[in-house]
């Protein structure tokens, strides 16, 4: 409205300064200006020339007379030039602007990009340090713990020599005792068949089968004798198995003789009454006399043998735990002068990321997912080629690659029961159908693994390691599966956490089963679980650690276990609620036990133990 108003008043102004050069009409009708253009031009011209002629002054000049129409039209035409002009020049700027914009946007979005690959790089290289650092420390303290183990083997086979010596000695003894007392049934048995002789009346017609038993007699009582005098300076189960024999022998011959008596004696009896019948006219029938047969002795209560506690471990466990650190070992040996190689460090680095972002990624969101998974791991392990980030890599490409690559990722699934799985429980289980169906496809892979688990977790062997004699109490708490940071050892609360994640995914994996191709067979299956139970059982058990481990355990196999196992596995829930929590609630009443305790009394409410969430069936993938 403003503008109109200067619009308007600008015109006005105009009006009047034209208005002084213009006497005639030159609108409408009666318009006289057409009819004068000479005029108003040569009058224009005559402004200009005077103009031009003239100094300038202060004096106003009139102007000449201009159509207020054309002036209009200028002015319109120069505003429109003018608006347009300005909105070319707005559009001019804004697209400059925009340009601009677009250009800082872009070039923050690739400076972020840098700056997040570069943060990423570095995280991933300090992890690489750390792992480097870490197999450093491994290795020194898998040295101690060889020396530690070859002390104590030493230690044990001295002591398993001297109880076997014990042991046959012990045995040496009960051989003796019971060819003692075979010995002492003979003589009595030799000198009841004497007595029997001594009140028998003889005559020609049973002398000779005497004179037979009595010839046995005499050899097996000569036997007796030269088997007391070999057992002065030696036993063994022989001479017992040939007394016993001597003692069955002797029981026949003393049947022998009292039958041939029997005999002999009914024949006469025999003889008497014919002598007598022949008297007799009328004989009465003889009475017949009925068989007593003996009834048998009550079965003796067999003896309840009850289970040896041993202290640290067994053999078998102590065989299957040197196995495999000595299969680590010497695996980790065959890439050494890789890792020993600083001009690799950048492959090294690639095959870090290869196993790392397909196990980070591992999830049960569907059957394409998880195959995903296991393919890129498993064509990693098999020098196939994989993506990393932007890029393809082989471990192939270095002859030592494919065993650092299944060493890395060993560690990495064993890694993963600590941070995921200690929090997710669910997620052991898709772990675990993808480690059965690399471990069928690699054996030495399920090896490495296994020995991971045992070094992260000993009580996966299971063994407890007594402190050894000048054994610091780092060295000890990492040899029991402690970790240190800052030379402080981590807290009681973290360690179980950290265990119960690796146990729960040593239990998925003894439960599950692989990818459906491979038709469920499980290399690590129940009979491992059935093992790893009995022995934890046949072991003094430790505070916390035992009563939380085998929690996690039955929580998570209990209900497969009962179900292939049934009575049997209810024998061992039985032996454990009656045998082993009194001696558990000994060392042990926190948390752990009372957890344990409550789980076994809902199994005793139940009759079964509930199956673990997130077990994924044999036709999932």
């Amino acid at each position: 409205m403003e503008e109109y108003q200067n619009l308007k008043y600008s015109a006005y102004d105009k009006l009047y300064e034209v208005n002084k050069f213009i006497h005639n009409i030159t609108l409408g009708p009666n318009s006289t200006y057409r009819d004068e253009p000479d005029r108003s031009t040569n009058e224009v011209i005559e402004v200009k020339q005077r103009t031009k002629s003239k100094p300038k002054s202060n004096t106003y000049v009139r102007q000449p007379a201009t159509d207020l129409r054309i002036l209009l039209k200028m002015k319109e035409l120069e505003r429109l030039k003018q608006t347009q002009d300005l909105i070319a020049q707005k559009q001019k700027l804004f697209i400059d602007d925009q340009k601009l914009r677009d250009n800082r946007m872009r070039q923050r979005w690739i400076d972020k990009q840098k700056e997040l690959l570069l943060q990423v790089e570095q995280q991933e290289m300090q992890i690489f340090q750390a792992e480097e650092e870490h197999d450093k420390n491994s290795l020194l303290q898998n040295e101690q713990r060889q020396r530690y183990y070859q002390e104590l083997e030493e230690k044990r086979r001295r002591r398993d020599l001297e109880l076997q010596a014990k042991e046959q000695m012990k045995r040496n003894l009960e051989c003796m005792n019971k060819i003692s007392k075979n010995q002492q049934e003979i003589s009595l048995l030799y000198q009841d068949i004497l007595n029997i002789l001594k009140t028998t009346v003889m005559d020609e017609n049973i002398k000779k089968p005497i004179g037979e038993i009595s010839q046995k007699l005499k050899m097996l009582s000569l036997e007796m004798e030269e088997i007391t005098k070999k057992c002065k300076s030696s036993v063994s189960n022989v001479e017992v198995q040939k007394s016993a024999d001597l003692l069955a022998q002797m029981v026949v011959l003393k049947d022998d003789v009292r039958r041939v008596i029997i005999d002999y004696n009914k024949q006469k009896e025999i003889k008497l009454k014919e002598e007598q019948s022949k008297l007799v006219k009328e004989m009465q029938p003889n009475s017949t006399v009925a068989a007593v047969v003996p009834k048998p002795d009550p079965a003796t209560p067999e003896n309840v043998t009850t289970t040896k506690i041993n202290k640290f471990i067994s053999k078998a466990s102590l065989y299957i735990f040197s196995e495999m650190q000595e299969f680590l070992e010497n695996h980790q040996k065959t890439y050494a002068d890789l890792l020993a190689n600083e001009s690799l460090k950048q492959f090294k680095f690639d095959c870090k990321k290869a196993v790392n972002i397909p196990v980070n990624a591992i999830s049960a969101v569907n059957a394409h997912h998880l195959q995903d998974k296991y393919l890129k791991l498993s064509n990693l392990l098999a020098g196939k080629p994989v993506p990393v980030g932007d890029s393809q890599m082989s471990a192939a490409k270095h002859p030592q690659g494919i065993a650092f690559c299944m060493d890395l990722l060993a560690k990495k699934i064993i890694l993963q029961g600590d941070l995921m799985i200690s929090s997710n429980p669910e997620a052991a289980f898709c772990y675990g159908t993808i480690i059965l169906s690399l471990w069928n496809e690699y054996p030495d892979f399920g090896k490495l693994l296994l020995a991971h688990f045992h070094k992260e977790c000993p009580y996966l062997v299971p063994i407890h390691l007594p402190k050894a004699v000048g054994q610091t109490d780092e060295d000890y708490y990492k040899s029991l599966g402690y970790q240190y940071v800052d030379g402080v050892v981590e807290k009681q609360d973290k360690f179980l956490k950290r265990m119960t994640g690796i146990m729960r995914l040593y239990s998925a994996i003894i439960i599950s089963k692989p990818k459906k191709s491979q038709k469920g067979v499980n290399p690590h299956g129940l009979t491992q679980g059935w093992r790893w139970l009995t022995a934890t059982l046949n072991l003094e058990p430790k505070t916390d650690i035992t009563a939380t481990l085998i929690h996690v355990f039955l929580e998570t196999a209990g209900c497969t276990m009962q179900n292939t196992y049934k009575n049997e596995f209810k024998k061992i829930i039985a032996f454990i609620i009656t045998v082993y929590m009194p001696m558990l609630k000994k060392i042990d009443s926190g948390g752990p036990y009372t957890r344990l305790e409550v789980l076994l009394q809902e199994f005793q409410a139940k009759g079964q133990f509930s199956e673990p969430s997130g077990i994924l069936p044999i036709t999932y993938w």
